[in-house]
């Protein structure tokens, strides 16, 4: 992941911008007994 940020971490709402503006589209599921997942669809 360094590689692709330059060697920062981004916010969860800076790669909300990113994948926006690459046509993505960036959703958060929470589940209930495991925690939360990221998952990132065509727009």
């Amino acid at each position: 992941m360094s590689a692709i940020t330059r060697g920062r971490e981004r916010a969860l709402a800076e790669w909300w911008l990113l994948f926006d503006e690459s046509g993505l589209v960036l959703r958060v599921v929470v589940l209930q007994s495991f925690g939360k997942i990221l998952v990132l669809r065509a727009g």
